[in-house]
């Protein structure tokens, strides 16, 4: 067939910026998705404490990637852009990393925190489980942070007593731990609430 917007008006119009197709624009958007997914690959739910903490769920019936692919469409049914879409599983990345970041005292001050950068090779971890370096290197990646943020926002908090300068302290490590824990239901929270007004 002819194509109008070609200059000598025939040919395909394939390739052309005209033609491009609400189905173009889903392949590209899957493999967007499909590149944001490269993280989690070979992971399973027990990788993540979060999810490992919850009780198992057995699916009655069901494929993974068909429930994923009716949830994505779902999703698109009520608004959601590609963008979006992009944008709602990074952020639920992002809660399900925040659960494997673990602390360990610096050297010198055993009352603070700092993140715990140790690997499944430098500990026990067992085949499949997402280390807390590992862990909060793809959250920084997801969130756009880099690791001395992300450790300064969980390991230490500031205080200003009246007609005093601020101070920054470090948190201990249960206190870096509720730190966590809170980003984490705040993330998710807002997160939901944003899906519920759209």
């Amino acid at each position: 067939g002819s194509c109008p917007m070609s200059p000598q008006g025939s040919g395909s119009c394939s390739g052309s910026p005209v033609s491009d197709t609400v189905e173009d624009a889903h392949h590209r958007n899957v493999a967007i998705l499909q590149e944001d997914l490269q993280p989690f690959e070979g992971l399973t739910a027990a990788s993540f404490k979060y999810l490992r903490s919850t009780c198992p769920v057995t699916l009655q019936r069901g494929n993974d990637s068909e429930d994923f692919e009716e949830t994505l469409a779902s999703m698109r049914t009520v608004g959601f852009t590609g963008g979006e879409v992009r944008d709602v599983l990074r952020a639920l990345a992002a809660v399900l990393y925040l659960g494997n970041i673990e602390f360990s005292p610096p050297k010198g001050n055993s009352e603070g925190s700092q993140l715990a950068m140790t690997s499944n090779n430098d500990s026990l971890g067992s085949v499949g489980e997402l280390s807390s370096r590992d862990a909060a290197t793809a959250l920084c990646d997801f969130l756009g942070i880099n690791l001395n943020v992300l450790e300064g926002a969980l390991c230490f908090r500031t205080m200003q007593a009246p007609g005093e300068r601020v101070i920054r302290m470090g948190n201990t490590l249960q206190q870096a731990s509720d730190s966590r824990d809170a980003l984490a239901r705040h993330l998710y929270h807002a997160l939901f609430n944003h899906i519920v007004e759209k």
